[in-house]
């Protein structure tokens, strides 16, 4: 098998330990993470992000409205959809969570389904 496949053989691995609430070996408890999105999406999901999307990330954690640029091909909707998923597994107490793209379409055919 050539690296690349061994890689996202890996990666997809270690997405779905993530997935079953299990952290990847060698990885802090998820509840570590709570003030680290940028930290979760690297360590925990073996991802990297451009400095602007860290930035989004890490304005997501510090106020309750954040509003990016609108933009095409720079990773918002990825970093949204990591975001949604760190809050999801890093806050096991959290009664609410909420996304929004408009159109409401954006959301199920971009957000959720990459």
């Amino acid at each position: 098998m050539n690296d690349l496949k061994l890689r996202a053989k890996a990666l997809l691995a270690m997405r779905k330990r993530v997935a079953a609430g299990q952290p990847a070996s060698g990885v802090k408890p998820f509840s570590d993470y709570q003030n680290d999105p940028v930290g979760f999406g690297t360590e925990v999901l073996g991802e990297t992000y451009i400095d602007d999307v860290k930035a989004v990330m890490e304005s997501v954690r510090d106020n309750p409205i954040t509003i990016a640029k609108s933009a095409n091909a720079v990773g918002k909707s990825h970093g949204a959809a990591r975001i949604a998923v760190w809050f999801y597994k890093c806050f096991p107490g959290a009664q609410v969570y909420t996304t929004a793209a408009p159109p409401e379409s954006n959301l199920r055919r971009i957000l959720w389904v990459k």
